[in-house]
């Protein structure tokens, strides 16, 4: 599963585990061929462009760890969180074939980092 919140320190590298689950049964997924995004927003409807925006293509961010198990990891890096600083708001989904389906919604928290 992937954590209803994620936690992480401002201006810092950070690696979120987590794993693409089907929601009804609990099983792991085959991400094989499915493209991952995770975007953070100030808010649940907020129609302004990303604050954050992480995918699995290429460098972004995402890396599938084990895709026939569904394992992934979330690579922040302290650009991502340089000017934020509070509760936001995240959501991912996968992509496949032309279909759009959230995986996760939850919290996104940045906490205050007390070093430059």
């Amino acid at each position: 599963m992937i954590p209803g919140l994620i936690e992480i320190v401002q201006n810092t590298h950070e690696v979120v585990p987590g794993q693409v689950v089907d929601l009804l049964t609990g099983e792991p997924e085959d991400i094989t061929d499915h493209t991952i995004h995770l975007t953070v927003k100030h808010h649940e409807y907020d129609r302004e462009p990303a604050l954050v925006l992480k995918t699995t293509d290429s460098g972004g961010g995402i890396v599938k760890t084990d895709p026939a198990t569904g394992n992934l990891e979330f690579r922040f890096t302290p650009e991502d969180t340089r000017k934020l600083c509070g509760d936001y708001f995240y959501e991912i989904a996968r992509l496949d074939f032309g279909n759009r389906r959230q995986i996760e919604a939850g919290r996104f928290r940045v906490l205050k980092s007390i070093t430059t």
